[in-house]
């Protein structure tokens, strides 16, 4: 009698082991998917960065035009748009702001 009980619980322990490789396989399914994803992320961030990169030279050279244009009238605006705007570095770190929700337009 008390070796059919263990013969059952092992019996048990196996049934209970298959289970868990039956979860296993999926939970490496699930962590290879999402590494495979990365590619596509990085790839994606490359872009937004680019994109970031081209606009940061747009809006820096037209606010550099335009404080040329207005340089004997200081204004609160110009002030801000030098600050915000006054450097590719400056220009930037907002425009990253601006998308990341940060500072409003």
């Amino acid at each position: 009698p008390v070796l059919l009980f263990v013969r059952i619980i092992r019996i048990v322990r196996i049934i209970r082991v298959i289970r868990m490789i039956r979860f296993l396989v999926e939970l490496k399914l699930m962590i290879y998917s999402i590494f495979s994803t990365f590619r596509s992320l990085f790839w994606s961030l490359v872009l937004m960065v680019i994109v970031m990169y081209l606009c940061s030279v747009c809006l820096t050279q037209a606010t550099t035009q335009h404080l040329l244009a207005i340089e004997g009238i200081p204004s609160s605006s110009s002030i801000m748009l030098k600050h915000e705007f006054g450097s590719m570095s400056k220009t930037g770190l907002t425009l990253f702001k601006s998308v990341m929700g940060g500072v409003s337009w």
